[in-house]
């Protein structure tokens, strides 16, 4: 047999070469493949730890929303029972305290469901807001006045510090007082006879949008209450603004509902500010603050479909139009 000719080692070494980048290539795709497909696996995974974890939410808040509504209807309820028992025969003063907590079980059923509505419609973007200017100062002081009861019981003192003499910011003036109301009224709960909480008001500055990495910045205006109570542990300082959460350290036997925080938090989100609670520094008690843009704000809403398909360029108002004149006249 004849020895390969030099032309057909050349060939040769031509196959093995095409060969060799044709499974260097192949080799590359199926690289790719596998990081594409690694991709895809932590994408899932996330997806079912998401699952799960909103799976956990749900059955907690049902779970809580189901206890915090039967024990106020377990109240009316039983209270009820007696008193149609022993209306014949109980004296005037027992019948007209089984009204009285009738009475409180009703305002506490009422107070959580209007929590929930107000809560629903802040998340569903359809809560109305009347923005006007109002001193930050003023409204702290009209809080003070409709609390001053419940700090005499407890022989608290409030003082409101400021290092500014202009504390004007853009809000609504009921929303805002609904905050400041519920900031208060935490402090005086869990803050111990005769202690004092602390009320400052200063300047500050906010991301102009919602993102805190957004370059432009507008001055702002921040109030904190810090009371003298049991305090927040430092790894549920964000936990507390969840719905149906408190912390772990006022959870038992304080009352409440685990939603105050929560709505104050989309209040404070809708005016472009933002809420939180600051670490104590080693002093006892708990500290929350919320900041408020002194300019007009523009209030996120729900955009319709069509909107932004407009916005994205895929038709445009002319075209939206005509498909909504379109559709109603083959109703």
């Amino acid at each position: 047999m004849s020895s390969p000719s030099i032309d057909d080692e050349r060939i040769l070494e031509l196959l093995v070469q095409e060969r060799t980048c044709e499974l260097e290539i192949a080799n590359q795709s199926l690289l790719e493949m596998i990081d594409d497909l690694r991709v895809t696996e932590e994408a899932l995974k996330k997806a079912r730890d998401d699952a799960e974890k909103a799976n956990i939410v749900k059955s907690q808040f049902l779970a809580n929303m189901s206890h915090e509504l039967r024990t106020p209807m377990h109240g009316i309820l039983s209270f009820a029972a007696l008193g149609m028992e022993k209306c014949g025969s109980a004296p005037t003063e027992k019948i007209m305290r089984y009204f009285s907590r009738i009475h409180e079980s009703g305002q506490r059923l009422l107070h959580l469901l209007n929590d929930l509505l107000d809560l629903s419609k802040m998340e569903a973007g359809r809560m109305e807001y009347q923005l006007e200017q109002h001193r930050l100062a003023d409204l702290v002081e009209t809080v003070l006045e409709e609390l001053d009861g419940l700090l005499q019981e407890k022989a608290l003192t409030a003082e409101v510090s400021s290092d500014m003499e202009d504390s004007t910011v853009v809000c609504d003036r009921e929303r805002i007082l609904q905050v400041v109301r519920n900031l208060l009224s935490n402090a005086i709960k869990f803050s111990p006879a005769g202690g004092t909480i602390r009320i400052t008001l200063s300047e500050t500055k906010l991301p102009e949008g919602r993102r805190a990495t957004d370059p432009h910045i507008v001055p702002a205006v921040l109030c904190t209450v810090r009371d003298q109570g049991v305090g927040i542990p430092e790894e549920e300082l964000e936990s507390i603004f969840d719905k149906f959460t408190q912390s772990s350290k006022t959870r038992s036997g304080s009352g409440g509902t685990g939603l105050g925080l929560a709505i104050c938090r989309e209040i404070i989100r809708a005016h472009l500010g933002d809420i939180k609670a600051f670490p104590a520094s080693g002093a006892p008690g708990a500290v929350v603050g919320f900041s408020l843009p002194r300019r007009n704000i523009v209030f996120n809403k729900k955009k319709r479909l069509g909107e932004v398909l407009i916005e994205q360029g895929h038709i445009t108002e002319e075209q939206l139009r005509q498909a909504l004149i379109s559709q109603s006249d083959h109703r």
